[in-house]
C-alpha cells in the first residue's frame, strides 16, 4: 500500500480491494504514479472509476479532502500522520518551495512535490465529479494545474522555486546543492527532484498532457524532444547530467505513451516493445530494469504487454499499445470479460494498423489511441490490427490523443531573468523577460512593468509583440536607479498580457552602494520557522527570524548592544542574503565612527582573527579583533538547553534563541558582538577590510560615532 496513507483513507482502500465489485487488476495500476505521502488518494479515485462501489466514497472523499489541507494532525491511530506536511504554505503559494518541510530522502524535492500534488488534486476532483460534489471538484481540478506554477519559460523546464518565488539560475539542469533550503543532499537525483531530475520529471503531468505539449512548443516540438530523451538508452539513472529516459522509476512509467498525445503512436508502440523486450527478462539479474517496488515495475510490464496503460491517475482511461500476445482475455469484476486479440503480435508485428471494439451487436472502428470510457465496464472484444513496419497513418490527428484535462490552467507564464540584479545608486540593470503560452491566446503580447519607488524605472518595448512557433516570446528591459535611491530591496512588477489573459513576474532589485555591508552579503542566514529556508552555516541551518525578532532584531530595526555599541540590523526581506562570510572584503562604514564592533558568530567550532580598520586620514590598522565563537556550542561553561553557554574569545553575548531552524537536536543559537575596537583620540574609522575567514559570519557593524 501507498506510504504514509492516513489510518482512515488506509481501512478505506483496505474495503475496496475487499468489495470484489470491480476488476481486481485494476491494482496494478496502484504504484504505477510515484506520488509522494498521499498517494492513497490517487487509489481510491482510480478504483472508483475502475468500478468499485463497494465502499464508502463519500467518507473516503471527505478524508482526501483532510489529508490534502490539514497541516496538523487530524485523528486516527497514528499521532504522526500529517498527509501532506507543509500543506498550509501549499495553499499560499500553490507550489512547494525548497524549504525543509518538503525534504525528501535525497533533497528537498519542491518540484516534485508539486507535480505530484497536482496529480492527486485532480483525483480527489475527479472523484468529487463522480460525486456530484461540484465545489470540491471545481476546487481541486484548479488545483491540479499548480504544476503551471513551476514551468520556467526561460529554461522550458518544471523547475523548483525558493520561497520567494525565484528559479534557479542556469539551463535548468545541474540545480545548486544550496538552492533554497539545502538540508539532506546525497545526489540520488537533482535537487528539486525526488530521485530523478528535471528532464525526467518534465513529462509528468498525466491529467493535462495537452497543456504540457503546448507549455513546451507545440506537438511536433514534444516530439522531437521526447526522442531526444530516449535516444541515449532507456533506462539512464537520475544523475543530474543524465537527463534521458529511465525506465527503471515511477516518474518515467508513462512517458512511452506520450506520443499517442502527439500524433505519433508508431513511437509508443516502438519504445514500448523495445522497453519490454530488452529491460524485462527471466534471468534473477536481468528480471525488471529497477526497484518493483510493491509491484509497480511488474506491473507496468502486465500493462505493456496487453497493450494497454492507465495513462491517468483517478480516472478509466485507458491509452493503447500494440500487444505483446495474439490473444488475452480480462476478467471484470462484474462478471463480464474484455478479449484482446492482436493476430500476429507474437511473430513480431509490434506496429498497430487499426483498433477495433465491439461489445454485444455494436462494433466500432477506433482512429483514437484511447478506449472508449464504457470498456472496463461493459467489457467486449479489443481487436488490433498488427503491421511489420511503421503505420504513420493511423490515430495520428488531434482528436485522437486521449483526453486532457485543463479547466482552470493558466494562458501564460512569465519569468524575468536574473530574478535579483544588484544595483549601485546611479546604476542600470539589463533584465530579460520570457512569456510562454500554456493555451490557445492572442497571437500578439505587451509588457507591462511598474515600480513603486521613486527612482526607479523601466524601458523596454512598448506595443505588440508577436509570439514565436512555438508560442513563446523574449522581451529585453532595463531598469535604471537614480543615484537618490536609497540602500534597500524593491520590486518591480512585470505583466504579460495577450488578448484577455495576463501572467505576472517580478524583477527585485538590491540598491547597495559598492563596498556597503549590504552589497556585501552573500548568504541567507535568517528564516521563518514556517518556511525554513536559510543556509547559514553551509548544511542548511538557520537563525529563526521569529524568535530575532523577540530579540529586537527585526529587519532594519536599531539596537544598543551591551558593550555600548549601535547595531543596525539587515533590512533584508525574507530569503535575501543578510550574512556576509568573511573572505577578505572590504566595507565602507555608512558613516566615520570612533568605536567598532563586530556582530555575528562562528560555525563549525568558531574562527580567531583580527580585521584591518582604515581611517579618515588613510592610515589603518590591523588589530581590530574579529573573533566568533560558535553559534550553538560555543563552550562547554554552562547549560546548552537555556542560552546560559559563556561566550569565548572577549565576545559578548547580543543574544540567544531557544529555537534555529535547524536538521539537528541541538536547541537554541547565540549571535554575538566582538570586543570593540576603539580609534585613536581624533580618529575616526571610514572602512574596515575583513580577514579571511571561513568560519566566521557577519551580520552588521555596531558602531559609536
Amino acid at each position: 500500500y501507498p506510504k504514509q496513507a492516513s489510518d482512515q483513507a488506509q481501512s478505506l482502500v483496505n474495503d475496496a480491494v475487499q468489495s470484489g465489485s470491480y476488476p481486481r487488476w485494476a491494482f496494478a495500476n496502484a504504484s504505477t504514479n510515484q506520488m509522494s505521502g498521499d498517494n492513497a488518494v490517487a487509489l481510491i479515485a482510480q478504483t472508483y472509476a475502475f468500478g468499485a462501489r463497494d465502499f464508502d466514497a463519500s467518507t473516503a472523499l471527505q478524508y482526501m479532502v483532510r489529508g490534502a489541507t490539514a497541516s496538523t494532525y487530524t485523528g486516527g491511530t497514528n499521532s504522526q500522520a500529517i498527509e501532506r506536511p507543509g500543506a498550509d504554505l501549499y495553499q499560499t503559494l500553490h507550489y512547494a518551495p525548497q524549504v525543509k518541510q518538503f525534504q525528501a530522502d535525497h533533497a528537498v524535492a519542491g518540484a516534485s512535490v508539486t507535480q505530484e500534488w497536482s496529480i492527486d488534486d485532480f483525483s480527489i476532483g475527479s472523484l468529487a465529479t463522480a460525486l456530484g460534489d461540484k465545489t470540491t471538484a471545481r476546487n481541486f481540478q484548479a488545483r491540479s494545474n499548480y504544476w503551471q506554477n513551476l514551468f520556467n519559460p526561460t529554461t522550458g523546464y518544471i523547475s523548483p522555486r525558493d520561497v520567494t518565488g525565484a528559479f534557479p539560475a542556469g539551463n535548468g539542469l545541474d540545480i545548486p546543492s544550496d538552492f533554497g533550503y539545502r538540508g539532506h543532499v546525497d545526489g540520488f537525483g537533482e535537487v528539486g527532484y525526488d530521485e530523478g531530475n528535471a528532464e525526467q520529471y518534465l513529462w509528468l503531468v498525466p491529467q493535462n498532457v495537452k497543456g504540457l505539449v503546448t507549455a513546451l512548443g507545440g506537438r511536433a516540438a514534444v516530439a522531437r524532444r521526447l526522442d531526444a530523451f530516449n535516444t541515449h538508452g532507456l533506462n539512464v539513472g537520475p544523475g543530474p547530467a543524465t537527463p534521458y529516459m529511465w525506465a527503471g522509476n515511477e516518474p518515467n512509467f508513462q512517458t512511452p505513451w506520450l506520443y499517442n498525445y502527439v500524433g505519433q503512436p508508431w513511437r509508443t508502440q516502438e519504445v514500448v516493445d523495445q522497453i519490454r523486450t530488452t529491460l524485462f527478462g527471466p534471468g534473477p539479474d536481468s528480471s525488471e530494469p529497477g526497484n518493483d517496488d510493491l509491484g509497480a515495475q511488474s506491473s507496468w510490464y502486465v500493462w505493456a504487454a496487453l497493450g494497454l496503460f492507465p495513462s491517468t491517475p483517478g480516472t478509466d482511461i485507458m491509452t493503447v499499445n500494440t500487444p505483446a500476445f495474439d490473444h488475452s482475455l480480462l476478467h471484470l469484476g462484474n462478471g463480464k470479460t474484455l478479449q484482446i486479440d492482436a493476430d500476429g503480435a507474437t511473430d513480431g508485428k509490434r506496429y498497430t494498423a487499426g483498433l477495433g471494439y465491439s461489445a454485444g451487436a455494436k462494433t466500432q472502428r477506433l482512429d483514437q489511441t484511447f478506449l472508449p470510457s464504457t470498456t472496463l465496464r461493459n467489457g467486449g472484444t479489443l481487436t488490433y490490427a498488427t503491421v511489420a513496419t511503421r503505420n504513420t497513418t493511423w490515430a495520428t490527428g488531434a482528436a485522437a490523443a486521449p483526453p486532457s484535462f485543463g479547466e482552470g490552467s493558466a494562458a501564460l507564464v512569465a519569468n524575468a531573468t536574473p530574478s535579483t540584479s544588484t544595483v549601485a545608486p546611479g546604476g542600470t540593470a539589463a533584465v530579460e523577460v520570457a512569456v510562454q503560452r500554456l493555451a490557445k491566446t492572442a497571437p500578439a503580447y505587451k509588457i507591462v512593468s511598474k515600480s513603486r519607488q521613486t527612482g526607479i524605472t523601466v524601458s523596454g518595448p512598448t506595443g505588440a509583440l508577436h509570439f514565436d512557433s512555438t508560442g513563446k516570446g523574449i522581451v529585453d528591459l532595463t531598469i535604471s536607479v537614480a543615484s537618490t535611491v536609497p540602500s534597500g530591496y524593491y520590486e518591480v512588477a512585470i505583466r504579460a498580457a495577450a488578448g484577455g489573459d495576463s501572467a505576472g513576474t517580478k524583477a527585485t532589485i538590491r540598491v547597495a552602494a559598492a563596498g556597503s555591508l549590504s552589497a556585501a552579503a552573500t548568504i541567507v542566514g535568517t528564516s521563518p520557522e514556517n518556511a525554513p529556508s536559510g543556509n547559514f552555516d553551509g548544511a542548511g541551518n538557520s537563525y529563526s527570524r521569529d524568535q530575532l525578532v523577540m530579540l529586537g532584531l527585526t529587519p532594519g530595526a536599531t539596537k544598543v548592544l551591551a558593550n555600548g555599541t549601535v547595531l543596525t540590523w539587515p533590512s533584508a526581506p525574507v530569503g535575501r542574503p543578510e550574512t556576509i562570510m568573511a573572505s577578505g572584503q572590504t566595507i565602507i562604514l555608512d558613516k566615520p565612527a570612533s568605536t567598532i564592533s563586530f556582530v555575528g558568530a562562528g560555525t563549525n567550532g568558531g574562527e580567531q582573527g583580527t580585521a584591518s580598520v582604515t581611517y579618515e586620514d588613510g592610515t589603518t590598522d590591523a588589530t581590530a579583533d574579529f573573533s566568533f565563537g560558535d553559534w550553538v556550542i560555543p563552550s562547554h561553561d554552562g547549560r546548552i538547553v537555556d542560552g546560559t553557554l559563556a561566550p569565548v574569545y572577549g565576545n559578548t553575548t547580543v543574544g540567544w534563541t531557544p529555537v534555529r531552524n535547524a536538521t539537528s537536536s541541538d536547541p537554541g543559537a547565540y549571535l554575538f558582538a566582538t570586543t570593540p575596537f576603539a580609534a585613536p583620540a581624533g580618529k575616526h574609522i571610514v572602512s574596515v577590510t575583513l580577514p579571511t575567514a571561513g568560519n566566521a559570519r557577519l551580520f552588521g557593524i555596531a558602531t559609536v560615532e
